[in-house]
């Protein structure tokens, strides 16, 4: 296909296994590859697409001869004018990271690197690949941590706004109050609500359907446990749109949403909104492996071949609540694609079901890209109490701390808290009778 050079920051753009400067060649880790675009970064170099649907692949990666040096790059793969694709803070000797995006009626790929510095962005784009395939529905995607693969899906429109969450069968009535609470106090109704349906039965059908929202309908590859939420990781990949916020299904959303998402206009792009577990007690990432996710020492080092201080990382998180953008996202799932140890790791415990939020928090760790958010956006409810109340037949209001709960998330032991005030939030105030 055509390629135009938009620029290159040093050098010319490369082929064939060329790095296009200095005489050198493609090689990463060790291997060498004949099939890549070498692009220095700052770079962007343009290519032109045939009308259609298809798969755009290929991994991110810095050339072997730059090991050892600073700095790292990102990675953006754009439809047009729209970030598809993203690997963030690339670095020389790291494994190639991976980028898959379906793109449909796009005319232009542009492939972008940005670095903070231009010396030793040594950028290259291996084994880049257009295989065009059937326009219908996406059938087949797996997320980042082969937890579930999709059977069908209708109704991914772009959109501004997604507010994500998973069910399965048995949560029906927590997904019900859940989106029943979004719909009476999340002030969001421009929101598209995304509900990814791990092998739903009638009663998750029902209330997907009452809530108007899509339905993502996935198999599950992996055992049916907390762990299937992992799909969350990766629901940008699937999802086009601008910001995302993902929560559990056994949430109850009793204030407005949209400080949230106006946050998240105001951070960094690469940026991801996170609530400290308030159930561990303090100490770093790498004590929280031990004491809290079934790990032992040396696991971090092989998940990540090349560890970069992560395990003093002191920001663990809960992730039944957290919010970004697509570019900051999609870099998390990319990076968890790459980590070929990270799934057998995972399944090692499979009595243990939520070890893959410890790589999530390992994934934010290794990108320096978690900000924390008030604990009365994420206020879990297993280890904490509210004073619950109601004017007459107003909304429901949970003070905590003489502050009012924003997103209550009723996990572990503490599902089945307040079962009536849940109902009464999700159900609205009432409406007075007609004389």
């Amino acid at each position: 296909m055509p390629i135009v050079v938009g620029h290159i920051g040093y050098g010319a753009l490369g082929s064939d296994g060329h790095l296009g400067y200095e005489n050198q060649r493609v090689r990463v880790r060790g291997r060498e590859y004949l099939h890549a675009l070498s692009a220095h970064g700052p770079s962007e170099i343009r290519i032109r697409l045939a009308p259609g649907t298809g798969w755009f692949r290929c991994e991110a990666a810095i050339n072997d001869d730059v090991v050892g040096r600073p700095g790292s790059a990102d990675f953006l793969v754009l439809a047009d004018d729209r970030v598809v694709g993203v690997a963030v803070r690339v670095g020389a000797g790291e494994v190639p990271r991976p980028i898959e995006v379906r793109l449909q009626g796009v005319q232009q790929l542009r492939l972008r690197v940005e670095a903070a510095q231009r010396n030793f962005c040594h950028s290259v784009w291996l084994d880049p690949t257009w295989e065009e395939s059937d326009p219908g529905p996406i059938q087949g995607w797996r997320d980042a941590l082969g937890r579930v693969e999709v059977a069908s899906a209708e109704g991914l429109e772009p959109t501004g706004e997604a507010i994500v969450t998973v069910v399965s069968p048995g949560y029906d009535r927590w997904l019900d109050q859940m989106l029943g609470s979004l719909a009476v106090h999340g002030r969001c109704a421009a929101a598209t609500r995304y509900v990814f349906a791990i092998e739903p039965d009638r009663a998750c059908e029902a209330v997907i359907q009452r809530h108007r929202s899509v339905a993502i309908r996935c198999r599950r590859v992996g055992p049916l446990n907390a762990g299937v939420k992992a799909v969350l990781y990766s629901a940008a990949s699937l999802i086009e749109a601008d910001r995302y916020l993902c929560l559990d299904a056994d949430t109850l959303v009793l204030g407005g949403l949209g400080p949230v998402f106006d946050s998240l206009k105001a951070l960094p792009s690469d940026r991801i909104l996170v609530a400290r577990d308030a159930f561990l007690r303090p100490g770093t990432l790498g004590d929280q492996l031990i004491r809290h996710y079934a790990g032992k020492p040396g696991d971090i080092a092989r998940i990540l071949g090349r560890p970069e201080q992560e395990e003093g990382y002191p920001l663990v998180v809960n992730d039944g609540v957290f919010a970004g953008g697509r570019r900051a996202l999609l870099g998390v799932e990319s990076l968890l694609r790459s980590w070929t140890q990270a799934v057998p790791w995972l399944d090692e415990r499979g009595d243990h079901g939520w070890r893959n939020q410890f790589l999530f928090n390992l994934a934010l760790a290794r990108l320096h890209c978690g900000v924390e958010l008030d604990e009365v956006i994420n206020l879990q409810m297993h280890m904490n109490d509210v004073t619950w109340s109601r004017d007459g037949e107003g909304p429901v209001r949970a003070e905590w701390r003489g502050r009012a709960g924003r997103i209550l998330h009723f996990c572990g032991w503490g599902r089945d808290k307040a079962t009536d005030w849940r109902a009464a939030a999700a159900a609205g105030p009432k409406q007075p009778s007609l004389p």
